[in-house]
Order: structure tokens, then C-alpha cells, then sequence
């Protein structure tokens, strides 16, 4: 194998592969932290599969910048992945290099080495160990049974709205994915951990093209982030999520396209079935108020900071604790641990059908990121309760005023052509 290359546009061009190969890997899995590069007169395919995820890039001068490819002699080598991307950044940029693989010839065990070396001085390379065998992608399926079609702008969006949300305890494999779902010109974005979820809907003509017009893909958070790495470099608009028939020789998967490239990834638990939140939506919640939203952020920083080392330690729930004074129009925050805190948040505007119900205790991380969740501090949340015991739901983008109707509080982007609802639903302690 023989080829030339620009250093910028090649290191562009596996940027991808080197990702799957190194991240949300399979553990012990042998073609973990390779890349398998495949030259031929016209491009470069290139390869990498970590047990879960296997991505393929097409490679060509007609779709990456600054590449400048020219094969001399086609072939396939296999390599090191993290070894490949820190030889590539010892060289400059605009460097010309030629790829080649040579037998060693010193008295090591190294068979083959590939050498990369400048073009306009030979004297100047590095080399690296090839492998003996080369990654074996997974069979990709022949029959879908859904399809969801979404700019590629709005997916990656979506995906970075939410996916914090995501849970972290292996024991609760649900609520390690991300739920993305369409129904007519909506798409939605779901993750939680079962006590807290946080959904954004989006809606406009031609934001997305599903196949059932209703569906549902559940995609592991560990891929979503290996997803939104690679698209953020894809120079194509549109992304096509395919999720696999269960039947057939190819395993359960989850293909992605955009450009040039293809994302598959394996290893899914067919059996898992995200919650529905809209019943807890449904309900017609007797307690509203509207505050700002920069109350919270202060409010909430107020209460974590009594989360020390000390309580930390000790292995406890860092509890808040709502107080609601109808009369003074505010809400009081407080926590009593060894470090106490009382904060006020102030209320714009309420309506309470229910004022029995106006002391309510949560999880104090949910409180910081009612303002987090949003890139600034400005604007209005709308929050509505019931009982103590029912879970809390906090509507972003909210007015002034008691908005009646949830479906209409929402942020406009006239630019993107889309609206968006952003919403964070959670339980009360003592649910």
C-alpha cells in the first residue's frame, strides 16, 4: 500500500473511526483502539469497531477539504488508532506525507510497519506496528422496520438538550438511553432516570420524515455521544436513523447515515421500552406559579453549597425543601443539613386550587438545573404541583403569566424554522 495525503484533511477524514474505536468500547473486546485503512485508485475506506459500535468512512478528494489523496499502489493496514491520530499531530498541518507499508528489517518481532513519511523530506517519518488481522465490521441488516429522517443541525440540538439527563446506574439499563420519537412534524427528545426526566419537543414543517409516521428509537447515551462528535464534522444536512428488524442472519441494530459516513451499532436490548410520560403531562395540576428564571439559578447555587465534602460522606439525599407564602408571593428553598440555607425565589404570578399543598421536599440537584438546563438565565419558568406526593413539572420558556393551555408555552426559532417546548418533570421526595 502507497498513497499521499495531506496531514490536515486525512486526520479529518479518520477523525470518525478513531472515535468508535476508543469510545464506549466493549471491554477486552481485541479490535478495540483500531482503525483499518483500505486505499484504492479512486478513495479510502476506513473502519473501526469496538464491540458495540462500528463506523465506516468513505474517504475521497470530492468530499473532504485539504486531502489532496493520490494512491500509487492499493492496500489494507491495520493500526493502532490513538497511535495513528498522535503520529498524524506531529506533523504540520499542510505536510504532504506518503503512507506506505514496509517489512522491518531491524531485529524486533514487528513483521510489517507502516511508515508515513514527508514527501519533501525522506528523511523526516515515523512508523507504527501493523496488525495481522483487520476490523471486522458487523453484517449491516437488509430490513428496517423504522425510519426517522432529521436535520442533522436539530438532532445534534436535541440530542445535547437532554442527554445530561441521562441515568448512570447500570442496574436501571432503561434509563441509560435517550428516547427520540416522531409523530407527524414533531420530534421529541426524552431522558431521565426514572425520578427526574427532561423532554424537548420539537415542531415545524419538514423537521422531520419518519417511516411509521409514529416512532420510537431508543439510543444508548454512550453512542449519542460518539454520534454527535462525528456529525458535528459531517458536511451533509440530513441524518437517517434506521432501526433493524429482530429477524434475520445481521444482529438487532441501530444504523446511522449521514454523508460519508455509516454508524452501526450492535449489542441493543430489544426488550427495553421507554416509559410514557405523557400521562403525569395529561393531569390537570390544581397548584401554578410562574417565577424567573434567575431566582433559581441563585437559589439553587445557595443549596448546593451546603453540600459539602462532610455530606457527601456520610452517603445521605441532599433534600430541599420547598416552602410556598401565597401571601408574600414567594418561595422559600431551604435545606438543614449540617450547613443550612433559606432562599427566596420570588413568584410573578400563581394560581392555587389547592393552598393545603404549599410545602413540597425534593432532591436538591433537581432544583440547580431548572436554570442550567437553559443556555442563559433569562425568561420564565411556569411550575405546577399537586399533592406532595406527586412529581413536580417545570415548563421552560414560560410568560409573565398562568399560560393555561402547556401546549403553548414554548420558545420560537424563526431562523431554524422550528419551535420548541422544553420540559422537566420530577418526583417529590416523598413520592
Amino acid at each position: 500500500m502507497k498513497f499521499n495525503v495531506m496531514v490536515e484533511g486525512f486526520i479529518s477524514a479518520i477523525d470518525a473511526a478513531a472515535s468508535a474505536a476508543t469510545k464506549g468500547t466493549l471491554r477486552d473486546f481485541q479490535e478495540a483502539d483500531r482503525i483499518t485503512i483500505s486505499s484504492t485508485n479512486d478513495d479510502i475506506i476506513v473502519s473501526a469497531f469496538g464491540g458495540r459500535l462500528g463506523i465506516k468512512t468513505t474517504v475521497s478528494n470530492n468530499i473532504f477539504a485539504n486531502l489532496n489523496y493520490h494512491c500509487k499502489n492499493e492496500g489494507k493496514v491495520t493500526v493502532n488508532a490513538k497511535d495513528m491520530m498522535k503520529v498524524l499531530e506531529s506533523f504540520i498541518p499542510e505536510e504532504t506525507v506518503i503512507f506506505q507499508t514496509k517489512k522491518n528489517t531491524d531485529s524486533s518481532n514487528i513483521v510489517n510497519e507502516l511508515c508515513i513519511t514527508m514527501l519533501n523530506d525522506a528523511e523526516q517519518y515515523q512508523t507504527l506496528p501493523c496488525y495481522d488481522t483487520h476490523v471486522n465490521l458487523p453484517e449491516v441488516a437488509s430490513s428496517f422496520l423504522k425510519t426517522i429522517e432529521i436535520g442533522k443541525d436539530a438532532f445534534i440540538y436535541g440530542v445535547n438538550k437532554v442527554i445530561f439527563a441521562a441515568g448512570n446506574e447500570r442496574t436501571k439499563p432503561l434509563y441509560l438511553n435517550v428516547l427520540l420519537s416522531s409523530s407527524d412534524d414533531e420530534i421529541k427528545f426524552s431522558a431521565g432516570t426514572g425520578s427526574r426526566h427532561v423532554l424537548l419537543y420539537m415542531d415545524g414543517k419538514k423537521i422531520v420524515k419518519a417511516n411509521p409516521k409514529k416512532t420510537s428509537i431508543l439510543i444508548p447515551k454512550d453512542a449519542l455521544s460518539v454520534f454527535t462528535h462525528v456529525l458535528n464534522n459531517v458536511k451533509s444536512d440530513v441524518i437517517t436513523i434506521k432501526e433493524s428488524d429482530r429477524k434475520g442472519n445481521a444482529p438487532f441494530q441501530i444504523v446511522v447515515e449521514c454523508g460519508e459516513q455509516q454508524m452501526v451499532l450492535v449489542g441493543l436490548d430489544s426488550s427495553l421500552k421507554w416509559v410514557d410520560e405523557s400521562p403525569i403531562l395529561d393531569i390537570d395540576y390544581p397548584n401554578k406559579f410562574v417565577t424567573r428564571l434567575s431566582d433559581w439559578s441563585y437559589a439553587s447555587k445557595g443549596t448546593h453549597a451546603t453540600f459539602n465534602e462532610q455530606f457527601k460522606r456520610e452517603g445521605s439525599i441532599h433534600k430541599a425543601q420547598l416552602d410556598i407564602d401565597l401571601a408574600k408571593k414567594q418561595l422559600f428553598v431551604k435545606t438543614n443539613a449540617a450547613m443550612r440555607s433559606s432562599r427566596k425565589v420570588t413568584i410573578i404570578d400563581h394560581k392555587f386550587g389547592d393552598e393545603s399543598e404549599v410545602d413540597y421536599s425534593c432532591v436538591s440537584s433537581y432544583l440547580q438545573e431548572i436554570s442550567s438546563i437553559v443556555d442563559n438565565d433569562e425568561g420564565f419558568v411556569q411550575i405546577e404541583l399537586m399533592k406532595a406526593t406527586k412529581p413536580i413539572i417545570v415548563y421552560h420558556y414560560a410568560s409573565k403569566k398562568i399560560t393555561e393551555d402547556t401546549n403553548d408555552i414554548r420558545k420560537e426559532d424563526e431562523g431554524n424554522g422550528f419551535s420548541e417546548r422544553l420540559i422537566m418533570i420530577f418526583g417529590t421526595y416523598s413520592s
